[in-house]
């Protein structure tokens, strides 16, 4: 191995000595944020183009989900975002009002606009006024702080508890709605934002409270870690938006093949293959029994008030029904008037039982309808399910029905 000595007046030894003093002080803030390797006005420039990629996705993702609002303000969000790192970015290459008052804007207007979709995307209220005034004040106070009385620890300042607020709205909104099937997904998205707070909260401090914090892009390992964690939250942010986009789409294509659009309720097909996986678990020898129910004269409803009339009947019908049910019940609408209810843990008594309640509740219910009060009755027909049998049960249960029919309507009928 060879050694390459520096000569400092005429020693040359490569270790520690009195021509070559260890150095005893620590080295500056900008020198350890050198240590780290990283550009930053280029990570900066980084994080906005990370942004507009966003925004082109948001984009694609907004022509197949129209219908979906909460897209485009992302969308929007990604685009203020991207152009107001690319000008931070240009920081000594552009005057100081594009760079620090309109970039910086344009970040906070981007980070409320994130906000405004999720709380659209969530169904939860916007604060259109607050945010609108918070960013166009903090526009106002950078401006202040950087060309009338020039302070970049205040301007610092400022802006993180614009940041703080806007990604505390976001995580308010996320957690909020964190339940379900998408519950993984909104926490994600929401632990992306609190770290950002935290970084933004560590650097406003470190500014305020530290006196060699005089240029942006010299601020220390803290300032070159708040960077790289606002660029992982604009890189990992929109993959969550449209994570969560994606799985709220299929839940509606599986509502829409599992459920009676009108009612809310199961259609046959899933009734069928929910009763085939509930029997199958139920310990052997557990009673099971099966409802089918029709409405009475429901044509005859029809043809006199019009359709929509009938469909109000049999919105508020299955709401009455379902009120009346237990959890693990399954009911489903089988055809323009008839439902089907199978009830596990049953025997016909208890289901007989259920079947006179569910008839004395329908035939109580009124229906306001314009000028109208509109009542219906309904006639059910009972049956036990032996071995597993749906398809015997059913053909029980629909003769059962036909014999109630033939009693005069509004009666309970047990095969």
């Amino acid at each position: 191995m060879r050694f390459v000595t520096r000569r400092e007046g005429s020693c040359t030894s490569v270790f520690p000595c009195s021509c070559h003093p260890t150095p005893s002080a620590p080295r500056s803030r900008q020198n350890a944020a050198m240590t780290l390797m990283l550009d930053m006005p280029t990570l900066v420039l980084n994080t906005g183009l990370s942004a507009v990629y966003a925004m082109v996705a948001m984009l694609f993702v907004w022509r197949v989900h129209s219908s979906e609002l909460a897209v485009r303000f992302w969308g929007g969000a990604f685009l203020a975002l991207g152009a107001g790192a690319v000008l931070v970015g240009l920081r000594n290459k552009l005057p100081d009002f594009w760079t620090i008052v309109i970039g910086n804007l344009l970040i906070m207007a981007g980070y409320f606009m994130l906000h405004v979709g999720t709380a659209l995307f969530t169904r939860r209220p916007v604060f259109w006024r607050s945010a609108i005034g918070i960013t166009l004040a903090s526009a106002a106070a950078l401006a202040y702080w950087s060309l009338v009385t020039p302070n970049i620890r205040i301007r610092v300042a400022v802006f993180s508890g614009a940041m703080v607020i806007a990604c505390a709205l976001i995580v308010r909104d996320l957690l909020r709605a964190s339940r379900g099937p998408q519950q993984l997904t909104y926490g994600a998205v929401a632990t992306v934002f609190v770290i950002s707070i935290i970084a933004t909260l560590v650097r406003a401090t470190d500014a305020l409270i530290d006196p060699e914090y005089t240029q942006l892009f010299s601020g220390g390992v803290i300032q070159v870690l708040w960077f790289a964690a606002s660029q992982a939250a604009i890189f990992l942010s929109p993959f969550g938006f449209l994570l969560l986009t994606s799985q709220r789409l299929q839940l509606r294509l599986d509502r829409l093949a599992n459920e009676d659009e009108l009612t809310g309720v199961l259609n046959r097909r899933a009734f069928l293959a929910r009763t085939l996986e509930l029997l199958a678990d139920l310990p052997r020898g557990q009673s099971t029994a099966l409802l089918a129910l029709d409405l009475d004269h429901f044509k005859r409803l029809n043809d006199t008030h019009g359709h929509a009339a009938g469909d109000a009947v049999l919105r508020n019908f299955a709401r009455t029904v379902t009120m009346q049910l237990r959890p693990d019940d399954l009911f489903a609408r089988v055809g323009g008037e008839e439902f089907w209810i199978l009830l596990p843990d049953t025997d016909v008594t208890g289901a007989t039982q259920l079947a006179e309640r569910l008839r004395a509740a329908v035939e109580a219910m009124e229906v306001s309808y314009g000028r109208d009060t509109l009542t219906i009755t309904v006639s059910i027909g009972v049956s036990a399910v032996s071995q597993g049998d749906v398809s015997q049960a059913l053909t029980a249960a629909d003769g059962a029905l036909y014999a109630a029919k033939e009693q005069g309507r509004n009666c309970v009928s047990v095969a």
